[in-house]
């Protein structure tokens, strides 16, 4: 290479290859030249002008540009399809989920090039394959969608959410994860999902949209092919509710997470009752495991003792204990309940929320108008939800301390992530050699590597829309009405042998390795 080359205009995307060799500290080419231009998501072109100035800068001395030194992250290889593939599938999701006009008829190709901003044979090329799928016919110039935004291939499905205040719907862990299974499972069958809330706390019933703007009669819905209540609560069940779903003359599933096997009276026989979460099974499986680790002894901790989940998931634990005639189940339990606000109320007796309000109103004051606007229909109830927290992890702290104080417990059951999360970090902080197991799994509950019962919510979702589509067709397992998700039990290493203990060299136990 000669170095008197005059070296090449520093465009953005040789300006992106030069910052990811130098991240990387990447001087020759450890493979492939194209290779290592998909690894920088640019092209051939553009790494071999990058490949070539550096090693100018190599022959003749010159200090390479200053860049902003970044620490260099997992290489995410880019999308090797090729254009009209990515456009195909694109285009696909975007008639699903009704991004596209919702006429019969497509745009243009050429407004549909400016659209996706593609060229004529890219987006030939994609229509001919959507066309060879079925999913777009072809009369002449003129493409028409048989999946239109609004109708879904003419199947659409509503999932009713209580929601006991103005603002975002909040749900927690397993609510979450059963919605977005629920919409993943609609995508892959093409039907369009329809999220509804309902308000019992004002007379009459309400039934809103997603947002609580617009009051909705599900007597006139003749395009939704059923109903699917999620109930993670006894105030979820509200008779006034029921009545209406039973007026529509559609499915329904109820998706309960309470364990309530009794249907009501008016959807008897007219209705499928998933028990979402099975307490007691998932008990007598983590109790069976603690003990299978020789965990004679061992704590459990819940802070929502009023809710029936919670009795019953101390009760499958105590019955696995019970079966191997060890009854050394110590349990620490407070009143109270999960979606009521005794903890945020009794945070605010202990402290005052004053300063935080008075700060938030100073705040917005001097921020901007669109910005605060959107954030103040949350300050109340993620202030609600924060007090709430802190009143609980000062709660089981003292259980936590409790529990430690007995050395002949070895392992803590948490009876929802939340606690687990907090008695992780007590049991870190404090250097204690226990074994930690809970219910329900999250990203935070899977990054600390805590063993956990997970509940499966896509089965629940598959189960949900396979009856809603056919609902003469009982599912594997259906006893009448009745149809219970298994879980599984995921072991993982904050579930230790019981003994496996060693001693570090300042005294403190420790987990071995």
């Amino acid at each position: 290479m000669n170095p008197n080359i005059q070296p090449p205009r520093r465009t953005p995307a040789l300006r992106k290859a030069l910052e990811f060799l130098d991240a990387h500290g990447i001087t020759t080419i450890p493979t492939t030249l194209q290779d290592l231009a998909a690894r920088a998501d640019v092209s051939y072109v553009t790494m071999w002008k990058a490949m070539r100035t550096v090693r100018r800068q190599q022959l003749t001395g010159e200090q390479s540009p200053r860049f902003r030194r970044t620490t260099p992250g997992p290489i995410v290889p880019r999308d090797v399809r090729p254009a009209w593939q990515r456009l195909k599938t694109t285009m696909e999701k975007d008639l699903i989920q009704g991004r596209l006009p919702s006429a019969n008829i497509l745009p243009r190709i050429k407004e549909l090039c400016a659209r996706y901003h593609v060229g004529f044979r890219t987006m030939r090329a994609a229509l001919d394959a959507l066309c060879a799928e079925g999913t777009v016919t072809r009369a002449g110039r003129v493409h028409s969608a048989l999946v239109k935004g609004s109708e879904m291939g003419s199947t659409k499905i509503g999932l009713l959410v209580l929601s006991w205040y103005d603002g975002p719907l909040v749900l927690y862990e397993y609510g979450q994860d059963y919605v977005r299974e629920l919409d993943e499972e609609c995508f892959r069958r093409r039907i369009n999902l329809e999220i509804l809330r309902y308000r019992t706390d004002r007379k009459p019933l309400e039934i809103l949209d997603s947002q609580g703007d617009h009051e909705i009669n599900l007597g006139s819905r003749k395009e939704c092919a059923g109903y699917a209540v999620l109930i993670f609560g006894l105030h979820c069940r509200n008779d006034g509710l029921f009545l209406r779903l039973r007026g529509t003359g559609k499915p329904v599933v109820i998706v309960d997470e309470t364990r309530d096997r009794d249907l009501p009276a008016c959807l008897a026989g007219r209705a499928l009752h998933i028990d979402a979460r099975s307490y007691e099974r998932a008990g007598r499986e983590v109790g069976r495991a603690v003990l299978g680790h020789g965990h004679t002894r061992a704590a459990f901790f819940s802070v929502c003792g009023d809710d029936p989940w919670s009795g019953r998931c101390l009760a499958g634990v105590s019955e696995a204990f019970q079966n191997a005639s060890v009854n050394a189940l110590v349990p620490f339990v407070a009143p109270g309940t999960q979606l009521d606000n005794t903890y945020a109320d009794r945070a605010r007796n202990r402290y005052s929320e004053v300063p935080l309000r008075e700060s938030f109103a100073r705040w917005k004051r001097h921020a901007p108008r669109t910005f605060s606007r959107q954030l103040e229909p949350h300050f109340g109830p993620l202030l609600d939800q924060q007090m709430g927290y802190a009143e609980v992890r000062q709660t089981v702290q003292e259980f936590f301390a409790k529990a430690a104080s007995d050395t002949s417990i070895a392992c803590w059951i948490a009876a929802d992530i939340d606690i687990a999360w907090f008695a992780d970090e007590y049991r870190r902080e404090h250097n204690l050699p226990i074994s930690l197991v809970t219910f329900g799994d999250s990203p935070e509950i899977t990054k600390r590597r805590i063993a956990t019962y997970d509940f499966a919510p896509s089965s629940a979702a598959a189960a949900t829309v396979e009856h809603l589509l056919y609902p003469d067709r009982k599912l594997p397992g259906q006893e009448g009405d009745f149809f219970g998700i298994d879980g599984r039990l995921l072991m993982r290493e904050s579930l230790r042998q019981a003994g496996s203990l060693m001693k570090s060299p300042a005294g403190k136990a420790q987990w071995t390795h």
